[in-house]
């Protein structure tokens, strides 16, 4: 059985989303728990579609001004 490694770009972790945003990770998991921001957990791992993310920052709401809410 092979894994489809098309489906794994389609999701980052935490991590990874806050370097390309350059926030903290603590930032992202606040947006999270108020559903501001999409996430999955897997395992123990909580993953954001790239949609989702692209989705959030399409909305206008900026990271900045979400924090503040």
């Amino acid at each position: 059985m092979q894994f489809d490694t098309s489906a794994a770009k389609d999701f980052m972790t935490v991590p990874d989303l806050a370097v390309e945003w350059c926030v903290s990770e603590a930032h992202l998991y606040r947006l999270i728990q108020r559903k501001q921001l999409a996430a999955y957990k897997v395992g123990e791992r909580i993953i954001v579609r790239r949609d989702d993310a692209q989705n959030f920052l399409e909305r206008g709401a900026t990271t900045a001004s979400a924090a503040a809410a």
